[in-house]
């Protein structure tokens, strides 16, 4: 009879481990996919110092992911992460050129991407010292209680130069990742497509199973760009299960993976913020691109990154060898400001016509403006809401920006003739609005 309870007792204890285990699975699967990703972009792509990634980049987002063990291999250029040695085993592989991607489903797609050397004028540069020392105050944290890990900060007024600073670690060579402030180069790319005639706003059927009488078959790229789609995709980095969660860590072809998500409204009627839009947008573009002969991976450089001297940047692909229009492009600040300065001008560079006309006008029009005022074609708006708030408090109504994750920004702001970059990491508990934006703003006030 003892025996027995005791064959009873442990049978209990190793179902219980056994189903906490895979209660976990799904935290332990993204923490480290999340951590091998990064790591390998910062590393491989960023060039920076290996310990600096590890101190510096992952502390208030979970326990896992701090617990989280990492290695490289140089040789063949693999970021392993593990928990513990035998849980949440994920790898992800640096491509030149194509940068870092997961090993989902294989062996990611893309070996060496060459380009051909730019030929770019530099910045031209007027510190202002006035400027400058503000700069360098919201920069550095000077007088908060918390850091907020901005790693560069620069000002450009007039198209040149007039403030900039960097973190310990960080330069105006470092390309830096934009987070969500890819998607309004995925808007800039379409815009381009469009006017070459390999795509239109008004096209339809847009992926394999969106035909027939399926309801998604009826979401235009003018849905697409607006986030008007209709589609119930879930935009929650918090979940594991989540739709946004399991496409970025869980997908080997992310844009092919959100379009399975099921229509929750009529496509123009609703508006969502969705990673898994922008994906879809992205495959869209592939498919549209490669259709006309041309080469895919080069054809963003070619047309948009190229003519303005950009010499920086990486659009980082998923396993399939799509760009991950959502999330993952690394260029350099003064590339940033490069984008920005591009709108600014209404897309022209040194007096040709980049973006076709129209672009910016497009971008910076509400896609449902009753509903969404805030938010144009990929690019976010400064247009008070009804309660008086604003995306960016404090700073011109006509302003609008790129908007990524740990707050990236890349402002545009026309009636100062300006553009501001601010790069980094800011979490909570810093609260951006309450603690770095009267600064921000005062800079503007200031221009």
């Amino acid at each position: 009879m003892k025996r027995r309870l005791i064959l009873i007792i442990t049978a209990a204890l190793i179902g219980g481990v056994v189903l906490a285990a895979s209660l976990a699975q799904p935290y332990l699967t993204s923490a480290t996919r999340y951590k091998a990703k990064a790591v390998c972009s910062e590393y491989f792509v960023a060039g920076r110092v290996w310990n600096d990634i590890l101190a510096d980049d992952f502390s208030g987002i979970h326990p896992i992911v701090s617990r989280a063990a990492v290695s490289v291999d140089q040789r063949s250029r693999v970021v392993k992460t593990h928990v513990f040695g035998i849980m949440g085993r994920a790898e992800a592989v640096y491509r030149p050129g194509y940068g870092c991607a997961l090993a989902i489903g294989g062996r990611p797609d893309g070996q060496v991407l060459d380009r051909l050397r730019v030929k770019s004028t530099r910045w031209p540069v007027a510190i202002d010292e006035g400027i400058q020392a503000s700069v360098e105050d919201v920069r550095s944290d000077a007088g908060r209680d918390m850091p907020a890990d901005i790693r560069a900060l620069l000002v450009i007024q007039d198209g040149v130069i007039i403030a900039e600073d960097y973190a310990e670690g960080f330069d105006r060579r470092v390309p830096m990742q934009s987070w969500s402030m890819a998607k309004s180069v995925t808007q800039a790319m379409t815009a381009i497509a469009v006017d070459q005639g390999l795509l239109s706003l008004t096209d339809k059927e847009l992926m394999p199973d969106w035909t027939g009488d399926d309801p998604r078959a009826g979401i235009t790229v003018a849905n697409l760009l607006h986030m008007t789609d209709g589609l119930d995709f879930v935009e929650d980095y918090g979940d594991p299960k989540s739709d946004v969660t399991r496409m970025l860590f869980g997908s080997r072809n992310m844009g092919l993976a959100a379009s399975q998500t099921p229509l929750g409204h009529t496509p123009g009627t609703h508006w969502a913020y969705s990673s898994g839009t922008t994906n879809i947008l992205s495959a869209v573009l592939r498919r549209a691109i490669e259709a006309s002969g041309e080469n895919y991976h080069y054809w963003v450089y070619e047309n948009l990154f190229n003519p303005i001297g950009m010499r920086s940047p990486v659009f980082e692909t998923d396993a399939g060898g799509t760009f991950i229009g959502s999330s993952y492009l690394y260029a350099s600040a003064g590339d940033w400001a490069r984008l920005g300065q591009l709108y600014l001008n209404d897309g022209m560079w040194d007096g040709q016509r980049v973006l076709p006309e129209g672009t910016v006008a497009y971008a910076t029009t509400a896609s449902l403006p009753d509903k969404a005022p805030f938010y144009g074609a990929h690019w976010w708006l400064n247009k008070p809401l009804p309660d008086g708030r604003q995306r960016l408090p404090g700073l011109p109504n006509d302003a609008y920006f790129m908007g990524g994750h740990d707050v990236q920004r890349v402002i545009v702001i026309p009636s100062k003739n300006a553009v501001i970059v601010r790069l980094g990491m800011t979490r909570p508990p810093v609260d951006d609005d309450a603690d770095i934006m009267p600064a921000l703003a005062a800079i503007v006030d200031a221009l």
